[in-house]
């Protein structure tokens, strides 16, 4: 018999990233890169472009996401990126891939370490109302 043969298939792999239900979203964003590194926790806001009769506005779309990895992105202008890995459900990364393409801008908001509360839904319009 070997290790492999004793492992619980319940377990993942060694060196897994996540576990059953999770995935791994890639995604580039602003934030600040020294905050923003593996093993912390962040919240995720989306900023879509305004369209014809709709204004644009940013949500809050995900709270307390764990970062898997971090590392700074080239940045054109404007505040600085980060091409960070971040561990999420099926749905949230669906969602993160969606935004990743119709969103002026993702951004990633550093937690304190400990922070685990929620907020719960949370949106601005272009009135800021």
């Amino acid at each position: 018999m070997t290790a492999s043969t004793l492992a619980d298939p319940a377990e993942p792999p060694a060196g897994a990233p996540v576990t059953r239900g999770q995935r791994v979203a890639e995604v580039v964003a602003a934030g600040p890169p020294d905050s923003v590194v593996a093993g912390s926790r962040v919240d995720v806001l989306v900023t879509r472009e305004p369209r014809p009769g709709a204004p644009g506005g940013t949500d809050l779309a995900l709270e307390d996401v764990e970062v898997l990895a971090a590392t700074p992105a080239p940045a054109d202008s404007g505040p600085p990126r980060i091409a960070a890995s971040l561990r999420v459900t099926l749905r949230q990364a669906v969602y993160l891939a969606a935004a990743q393409s119709f969103a002026r801008e993702l951004r990633l908001l550093p937690r304190a370490h400990g922070d685990r509360r929620r907020t719960g839904p949370v949106s601005y319009g272009a009135d800021l109302g």
